[in-house]
């Protein structure tokens, strides 16, 4: 294997792992953006004044 063939095999692969973090890293935040958009939710009804809405929450 030639050293350009070896040096654009390694820019590829670390171009992969790139990707596959970003993936990742979107996928984990959001996760937690739909976790605390569901716990405030539930959070504004368990503190509503509506009995109903405290029920739910």
């Amino acid at each position: 294997m030639t050293a350009q063939a070896l040096a654009t095999l390694i820019v590829g692969v670390i171009g992969f792992s790139g990707v596959i973090a970003g993936l990742f890293q979107r996928t984990y935040a959001d996760r937690r953006a739909e976790w605390w958009r569901r716990a405030t939710w539930a959070a504004d009804h368990a503190l509503s004044s509506h009995p109903k809405a405290q029920l739910v929450g």
